[in-house]
Order: structure tokens, then C-alpha cells, then sequence
């Protein structure tokens, strides 16, 4: 459903669009309503005529597959609609990781084969969906990804000028080049002085409201080596590139770290460690400007049971919703139960405790959650191994009933997922 394209919209319309009951105390200032308007940023002006036909659960849901055509999208409204079309020139080998920047006007698939230098990026449209295939880039990847310069993550700066490769092995371990929809990739930065021992995962502080999507960002990178730098935060800038290095956390994760994700005072970090002094996660206080502060105690009981494979945190606050962390594992890799998901409430002093597990679980069959994902309306999508090989929740201070499956499956182990709000 969506809001009146025109004339008078009242706060019963509005409740109904962001799924409260009519009578709920609502303003226009609230985070669910400047996310359905578009106005997200808490200093931008909102009136009623920015919500004019806003569809408040209108998002895409972006896969990325093992096997062929590897690049699947959705629509989707409180639901999955239909698939789109596949693109013309799919990626040529298994894919890891899926983005699009934050306007939703260009997607991102990094693929395990040298074909486009082992990136394959499209145009991207709600109306239409995948546009013709950019032009590789002229410089790097050299190898396959998760593999020297191939690149095992990928991201768009908040801004949506320029691209950010990081690899796990190789030097550098991470590079980054302009990037305009017009032309997709361009000018190579300039490497940064050093760079990371590898990059099983990176993240912009903030997310695209960190920084309000100024030039001038952070990247917090998560590595699986011993190194000294496991988890490190570098300065960028969309226009000039790599700045200097922030100083690392003074108490560091207990081991490697493969996932983080943040708030905009949080930096959460998905590690190995079991140890009750972390628990395979580790959070810090972080400032854009100050960067790592103290370290959280551990969250209290062990939740998490295998090494997190993917994490979102979802911050944007929906009435009584407190800001959440999800994390999914692979339930089978050594003997591991549980459900495969994980989630926990976040409060300005810690860890709370584990969300009840939910009724319909991830498939078990091959019981491998990949990549969790929230948008911006709390829905939670989660890609792993297993027909449907994507399941998705609303979230309302716990899991709610699960949307019914996809009229059309990916068709192969999803890894990566991204459920990009509409804009």
C-alpha cells in the first residue's frame, strides 16, 4: 500500500503505512516516518507533502548466488514481488558479495573468475532493474576473488562516489577508484601508505547516515589474521582517497574478525573467539573524529555459536524498537545446533539479551546462514545454503512471522544479501 499521491494525509494514514495502530502517537520527526519521506537525515526539513505516494516497505531485495545467473533481485513491499529480469551479462563465476550504493542507481557483485577483472557492476532501476554491464576496470582486481587483490568485499562510499575493494591476501589488500553512473569506474586512488594484512570484511562508520553521506568518512576493516591490525579504521575521502590511519583499539579483539557493522557512536565486530571475555563478538565506542574507544564487556551468555558469517545492525528506531544486531552461522560446521540466527537488542550501555529464536528457522537442510541484512523498514532478510536459499522476517522487538517464500528461487546457495530501501 502507499500513502495518498495527493491532498490531505492524516497520522492514521501514516500509522497505517508504518504499521502502528491508528490511534498511535506519531510526528513527523520520527525516524519510520522521515524514512518513508525520505527526509532521514534529523536536520532536514519534513512536511506531509514529502510522504505524497510513499510506499514505506517499498525495497529491493539484492542476492548474490553460487551458481548461475549468480545476480538475483527482487522487489519487494512488506513481501516478495516479482523477480526481475536477470541481467543481459550475468557474473561468470560464483559470487560473494552483493551492494548498491545508496540512491539504488548502481548494484555490485564481486565474482570468482578474471572476466571484468573479477567485479561486475550494472546500472540499476526500480522501474527497469538491470541496466547493461560498466566496463571493467582499467587497474586491479588482478586475481580471483578471496584471493590476491580479487576482493573479498566490496562497498560504495555513503556519498556514492567512489568504490571500495578489499582482499584477503596480496598488496595492497585494499584499493578504491571514483565512481560516477554515468561512467562506472574511474581514476584509481592512489594506494593507501599501508594497508590492512587482509580484508575479510569493511564497513563506512555510520552506514549512509553516519556522516550524512559527506565526502569525508571512516572505513572500519575486519581482518582474520593474528596481526596487530585485525580491526583498524582508516580516513577517506570520495574525492581524493585514502587518508591517514586512525590509531587501532587499545584492547583488541581476541582473534580474527570477519564482520562489522556500526551505529554512529558503536563499532560491533563479529569475531572467532568463544572466550567468555568475548563471545565472537567485540564492540567499541567510536567516534567519526576520535575513533576507537573503550571496548564493551562480553554479552552474557554464548548465543552465537559459530564464527559469524555476515552481520547488519539496524538502527533506525520504529516506535519502541531498540537498535539491533543480528548474526547468522553455519549450523553444520562441526557438529553446531541451533537455529543459525542470532539477535540481540543494543542500549548505550551493552549487550541485552538474546531475542527469542524464530518459530520458522532458516532451512537446516545444509544449515548455512550467509549474510543477514536489514532495510531501513526492519524487515531482516537472511541469504544462506538451502532452498529457498533466502528467508526473510519483520522485526518488531523479535521476529515476527516469516514472508512466504519467492514465487521464483535464486536456484543456488545465496551468499551475500542486501535489502535496499527505496528512495
Amino acid at each position: 500500500m502507499a500513502l495518498p499521491a495527493s491532498g490531505p494525509i492524516s497520522f492514521a494514514d501514516i500509522n497505517a503505512e508504518i504499521r502502528r495502530s491508528g490511534s498511535a502517537t506519531t510526528s513527523l520527526g520520527e525516524s519510520a516516518v522521515r524514512t518513508a519521506g525520505n527526509r532521514r537525515i534529523s536536520n532536514q526539513s519534513i512536511s506531509f507533502s514529502d510522504l505524497y505516494g510513499k510506499t514505506y516497505g517499498a525495497s529491493t531485495v539484492f542476492l548474490a548466488a553460487i551458481s548461475s545467473p549468480r545476480a538475483h533481485a527482487y522487489r519487494w513491499s512488506q513481501g516478495f514481488g516479482t523477480k526481475y529480469s536477470d541481467p543481459a551479462s550475468p557474473p561468470n563465476a560464483t559470487t560473494y558479495h552483493v551492494a548498491a550504493n545508496v540512491k539504488k542507481t548502481a548494484v555490485g557483485f564481486n565474482q570468482n573468475t578474471s572476466t571484468n577483472r573479477y567485479l561486475s557492476f550494472y546500472p540499476w532501476s526500480d522501474a527497469s532493474g538491470f541496466g547493461t554491464r560498466y566496463a571493467a576496470t582499467a587497474t586491479y582486481p588482478t586475481a580471483a576473488a578471496l584471493s590476491t587483490n580479487g576482493g573479498a568485499t566490496f562497498n560504495f562510499s555513503p556519498d556514492g562516489n567512489a568504490v571500495v575493494v578489499g582482499s584477503i591476501a596480496g598488496t595492497p589488500t585494499t584499493v578504491a577508484w571514483a565512481w560516477t553512473d554515468a561512467n562506472g569506474f574511474g581514476t584509481k586512488f592512489s594506494d593507501p601508505a599501508t594497508s590492512p594484512p587482509d580484508c575479510y570484511f569493511m564497513h563506512f562508520f555510520g552506514g549512509p547516515l553516519g556522516a550524512g553521506n559527506a565526502p569525508s568518512e571512516v572505513i572500519i576493516f575486519g581482518s582474520a589474521s593474528t596481526d596487530a591490525d585485525r580491526l583498524s579504521a582508516w580516513n577517506f575521502n570520495s574525492s581524493s582517497g585514502w587518508g591517514a590511519k586512525m590509531s587501532n583499539p587499545s584492547t583488541m579483539p581476541l582473534s580474527g574478525v570477519f564482520t562489522c557493522t556500526s551505529d554512529v557512536f558503536t563499532v560491533i565486530t563479529g569475531t572467532q573467539s568463544a572466550s567468555t571475555t568475548e563471545r565472537r563478538s567485540a564492540a567499541y565506542d567510536f567516534g567519526f573524529t576520535t575513533g576507537f574507544g573503550t571496548k564493551y564487556s562480553a554479552m552474557a551468555a554464548t548465543d552465537i555459536l559459530g564464527n559469524p558469517s555476515g552481520t547488519q545492525m539496524s538502527w533506525v528506531a520504529t516506535g519502541s524498537v531498540s537498535p539491533v544486531v543480528s548474526y547468522v552461522w553455519g549450523r553444520t560446521s562441526g557438529g553446531l545446533a541451533g537455529t543459525g540466527i542470532a539477535t540481540f537488542p543494543w542500549y548505550s550501555n551493552g549487550w541485552g539479551s538474546k531475542y527469542s529464536d524464530p518459530a520458522v528457522p532458516i532451512p537446516s537442510a545444509d544449515g548455512s546462514g550467509e549474510e543477514v541484512s536489514f532495510n531501513l523498514n526492519l524487515d531482516l532478510g537472511v541469504a544462506h545454503e538451502g532452498s529457498p536459499y533466502v528467508t526473510v522476517y519483520p522485526w518488531n522487538n523479535g521476529y515476527g512471522t516469516k514472508y512466504a517464500n519467492p514465487s521464483t528461487s535464486p536456484g543456488s546457495n545465496c551468499s551475500s544479501i542486501q535489502m535496499a530501501t527505496s528512495f
